[in-house]
């Protein structure tokens, strides 16, 4: 009961301060250019309770240990598809971010959504 009690905390912590705003998401360079928009503060460091939560605004930048969605770029994506598309997939990321607003996102259905985000671009 205990562990359902704070997964429950975590997901309520994840919940972007953006839930009421999207997210500009034009102009794309790097993941910080969306995880600046907003600030989060991670209450569960090291993934403790949270980790299969997507946090879209998660930075160093807030303090926290782990910058998620550049990471995310980073293992999903070679070096060269971010060179040539890199503004794409940045978009198609930030756009999966502004769907789920108050819902949750889970890491599996955040994959899925860019995975169609980008198949709609003609990409992967």
């Amino acid at each position: 009961m205990i562990k359902e009690i704070i997964s429950e905390i975590a997901r309520e912590k994840l919940k972007t301060k953006k839930s009421n705003n999207k997210f500009d998401c034009s102009n794309l360079q790097q993941p910080e250019d969306i995880t600046s928009q907003c600030d989060y503060k991670d209450e569960f460091p090291n993934g403790r309770n949270d980790k299969k939560w997507v946090a879209c605004c998660q930075s160093k930048d807030d303090g926290n240990n782990y910058d998620e969605l550049k990471n995310f770029y980073e293992e999903h994506f070679s070096e060269e598809e971010r060179k040539k598309y890199g503004e794409k997939i940045l978009k198609a990321m930030c756009n999966c971010c502004n769907k789920k607003g108050k819902e949750e996102w889970t890491w599996d259905k955040y994959k899925k959504c860019v995975k169609n985000e980008l198949s709609k671009r003609g990409l992967r």
